[in-house]
């Protein structure tokens, strides 16, 4: 019996390993995709603007994040059979994500408004904020803790395949190139709006 249940908790854990590891792959491969296609539309220059654009909410993202992918997962781990105490936890989690996402969207505004640097293209760095709906409301952290990662990776990797095939459909031209920054957003937005509806629906089992 305690082999039986050693055995059954080690393929959960590598089950849910498996499933996080081919999230993370498919995150890079998938802006590869299109890769190609965007240079050859919308020109070195556009493409060059739109990567930076997005490093620079990649840096945003972690400020979000602050740590929650990790210690979120750990708390939640420890206390997913108390409904009342994880339900506070996640709560404010959210709270926190949510004080930080609105600070970095002040100062991220500020800055692109400010200097004079971002003004050609002041719209991309606008749009591409968008991403990081992804970061807030993405519970990546919660599913890791429950060890359930099979469905938040499907609506992840759905999301962002639906980015890639949007690409090909709507953009067909170099001035066509705020729906690039604008279809990731999308993207993103309803993928973490799925994901939380989920986990909102997991919470009340």
């Amino acid at each position: 019996m305690f082999f039986a249940e050693k055995l059954m908790r080690n393929k959960t854990v590598l089950v849910n390993f498996s499933y996080l590891s081919i999230l993370q792959i498919f995150t890079i491969v998938f802006p590869l995709l299109t890769y190609p296609y965007l240079l050859r539309i919308i020109g070195l220059e556009l493409y060059g603007v739109l990567v930076f654009a997005q490093a620079i909410i990649s840096y945003v993202s972690l400020v979000i994040n602050f740590g929650f992918n990790m210690s979120g997962a750990k708390s939640v781990a420890v206390y997913k059979g108390d409904k009342e105490r994880l339900s506070q936890i996640v709560s404010s989690i959210y709270l926190c994500k949510f004080i930080l996402w609105f600070i970095c969207l002040i100062v991220y505004l500020s800055v692109i408004s400010i200097f004079p640097f971002f003004k050609n293209y002041y719209w991309v760095y606008v749009l591409s904020f968008l991403l990081t709906f992804n970061e807030l409301l993405l519970p990546i952290w919660f599913f890791q803790g429950i060890e359930r990662m099979k469905y938040i990776t499907i609506v992840n990797l759905s999301s962002r395949l639906l980015f890639v095939v949007a690409i090909f459909l709507f953009v067909h031209d170099h001035e066509d190139f705020l729906l690039v920054p604008l279809l990731n957003g999308i993207g993103a937005i309803l993928a973490g709006c799925l994901s939380f509806y989920d986990r909102v629906r997991e919470g009340e089992d």
